[in-house]
Parts: structure tokens; sequence; C-alpha cells
């Protein structure tokens, strides 16, 4: 097959090179590689939208509901990332490390098969394997010097985004959980956005995090921060909030002393902001008419979630089948049919193997990022305080939500690791 050449790079002397780097150089030339990125943005900016829910075909108070649209959109996030992972794959900018959560897509292939799971199910692991591909493009595509102030700028549009599809779902009239009175709470749920619910707290908290990584060089940066953690913590995601906390804390700890002492003071700002604000609605959600802490039917459904691991603890019980157990049981401690704790449920559903497969690349992640941060905090390395207060966090909150099966809040949190990661390679390399 004789290979096509383009004109302007008949003569470069970098085609005399492997053919692996010569069709790099073709990507590049031609546009492709930009394409690409260009994609992997979009795909940000619009993480955070649920069109089920904008549209009012899936609200969050029907667990099962489905619609085309949704279908339809998270098949088209889909195919960008594949599309942005074949362009990195022919430009061989693959890293092999991206491909640690590999082995658990496959074993989740083989346990859907070998459980029979329904395609319902199964749309589970495409959700998996979107943020997977997206986590491989991205490092392979992400490594320019502008990339991080790019993805503060899509974070921060991401938010926007959010905010729009709950001011079109509140114009619709798809959003009846507002105003709606909790039991036994009193609690009014106030949402982000002005309509439903589009990725809870976590695109403004993540946002957050970006901005608040910059503000030893950028004060305004701190303000925004400061507004966009208050308008996360609209929607009394106690999750969120002891994970935005800790991630804080370990910013405030490995920061540079300026950027310190601007943490500080954001971190006063939020909490005094939040106690003035949602202070009370979060003391009616967090306590019942009986004094005692609330946990939103979280914990009383872990009992059940442990007995279904003891019935099938290598093999699982196949992909979503925590929501489908949930469902059927009669013996809930609670009206809760989600599992809300992504390291039981990802064992209930793929077993100890498909648990570790997937937490043990991720902790690793969360370790190598840390221990990055710690090494080169005195380099001023905001990619890498944001990518691990971002990450610090979702692991927090994956323990008391659901965040690995939403490619949504994955896509928004390795995207600040993948910028980081090429940013160590940029400073090892000056």
């Amino acid at each position: 097959m004789q290979r096509v050449m383009i004109p302007e790079l008949a003569h470069d002397p970098r085609l005399v090179q492997l053919p692996v780097e010569r069709d790099a150089l073709m990507l590049q030339s031609s546009g492709w590689l930009r394409v690409a990125r260009t994609i992997l943005w979009a795909i940000i900016v619009t993480a955070s939208v649920k069109p089920n829910e904008v549209l009012g075909m899936g609200e969050q108070v029907v667990t099962d509901a489905s619609s085309p649209i949704d279908l339809a959109f998270r098949c088209a996030v889909f195919a960008g990332c594949i599309f942005a992972t074949f362009i990195a794959l022919v430009a061989g900018r693959i890293r092999m490390a991206t491909l640690c959560f590999v082995p658990f897509l496959v074993w989740g292939v083989l346990v859907s098969i070998g459980q029979q799971a329904s395609l319902s199910s199964c749309k589970q692991l495409g959700s998996y394997a979107t943020w997977v591909l997206f986590l491989i493009s991205a490092c392979a595509l992400f490594d320019q010097k502008e990339d991080y102030s790019n993805l503060r700028v899509a974070g921060v549009l991401s938010v926007a985004a959010s905010a729009m599809g709950g001011i079109i779902q509140h114009v619709l009239g798809h959003a009846p959980m507002i105003g709606l009175l909790w039991e036994n709470m009193g609690f009014t749920r106030v949402h982000t956005g002005a309509g439903g619910i589009l990725l809870d707290a976590c695109t403004p908290y993540i946002a957050a995090l970006l901005l608040f990584a910059s503000v030893g060089k950028r004060p305004i940066l701190l303000f925004g921060g400061i507004l966009l953690a208050l308008w996360g913590s609209g929607n009394i995601l106690r999750g969120g909030m002891i994970g935005l906390t800790i991630a804080m804390v370990w910013l405030m700890i490995v920061a540079p002393g300026e950027t310190r002492r601007r943490l500080v003071t954001a971190a006063a700002g939020i909490a005094i902001l939040v106690a003035v604000v949602f202070g009370g609605d979060f003391e009616k959600k967090s306590v019942t008419s009986d004094d005692e802490i609330n946990t939103s039917g979280r914990i009383e459904n872990w009992p059940e979630l442990i007995g279904w691991i003891h019935q099938s603890p290598i093999w699982g019980h196949g992909p979503n089948a925590d929501m489908e157990l949930l469902a059927k049981s009669e013996g809930s401690g609670s009206d809760l049919r989600v599992s809300h704790n992504e390291l039981l449920s990802t064992a209930v559903n793929y077993g100890l193997v498909g648990a570790a497969l997937l937490w043990c690349p991720l902790l690793l992640l969360l370790f190598v990022t840390l221990r990055l941060t710690f090494k080169y905090r005195l380099a001023r390395p905001e990619p890498l305080l944001a990518a691990s207060g971002v990450l610090l966090m979702l692991v927090s909150l994956s323990f008391t939500d659901n965040t690995l099966r939403s490619p949504g809040i994955m896509i928004l949190t390795l995207a600040p690791l993948a910028v980081a990661f090429n940013w160590c390679l940029r400073f090892q390399s000056a």
C-alpha cells in the first residue's frame, strides 16, 4: 500500500525516523491531534450535564429511569473518548501506566457474560470504559504548557453548563424535588443550578480546587474559588463537604508559603459563608427529630451489601446488581436504592477480584499523586496541587456516594491528573 505524503513535509528530515514518529508528525501537521484535544476539552465542559434530568425523563427520584437522549449523549461521549484514544495510539503517545484500569474492564466483561447480565445493566461497564479511555487519551494529549490554564477555564465552564442545564430543567417544570421536604427533617433541598441534581456539589468543588491551586499568583482566583465552593455547598452534600475539607487541609500542608496563607483565608471564608447561608439547612439534614445523626440510609444498607458479597465473593453478581438487589430487598434498612459506597458496590457487582482490579490502581494513582505533590511542593506545582486535592476528595466521597460509576464525575476528576503528570515530565526534562 502506497503511503500518502503531505507535500510540505516531503523534505522534512524528521521523516527518516521510526514509522511511529513519522505517523505522529503527520498527524500533528494534518491537525488530527488538535481535533482530538478539542474533543476532550468539549467532553470536560459538558461532563456535568445529565440530559435525562434536564428534560425530566430520569430525575433522581426515579432510579431505574432511562431515556434515549441520555443514552445518545453517553454514546457520543464514549465515541469521543474512543476517537481521542485512537489518535493517541496512532501517534505513539499512549503511556503504559495509564492502562492500569484495563484489566478491570476485561474482568467486568467476563463477569457480565458469566452472569448473563442484561444490556441495560451492562451500560454501567460503558460508564467505566468512558472514563478509562478518557484517562488514557488525556494523559497522551494534554501535554501543552497552557493546558492547566485551559483546564481552569474548562472547569468553570462545566459549572456554567451545569447551571444552564438546571435552568432549562426548572423552566420545563422537570424539577420535582425543588421545595420537596425531606421526611422527618423539614429540610428543603437546594440544588446545584436552578433545577435538579446535575452532579451535586462535585462540579463546583472541583472547579474551586482548580482555582485554589493558583491563588498564590492570582489573588482574584481566591474569591472565585470561595464562591464556587459556596455554590457547591448549596446541595448540602455532606460527603462532598468532608472531601473538600480533607483536600483543603492537604493543600495547606503542601502548598508554597503565599499559596498556603491564601488557602487558610479561603477555608475560613468558606466555613463562615456556608454556616451563615446554609447552616440551618445543614443541621436539619444531618440531625433527625430525635437528635440522632442522620446518614440518609447509607450505612443502613451496608449489612445487606456485605451479605451479597459473601454470597458470591469472587465472581460477583454482575453490573448494576447492587441497585437491582436493593430495589428487590424487603429487609433494607432504608428506602435508598443505590449503595452510595463504591467499594462495597464494586465488590457486590464484580466480586473481590473486580474490587481489587478497580481500587488498587485508583489508590495507587492517589498515592503517586500525593507523593509527587509533596516532592515538588517548593516548585509551585499548581497542576499537582489541583490533581492531588481533587483525587483525594473523590476517594473520600466514594465511600458515601456514587462516583466511579458516574463518567462525568470521573472525567472531571481525572483531567487535572492528566495535566499534572505531563507537568511533571516537562519539569523533569527542563
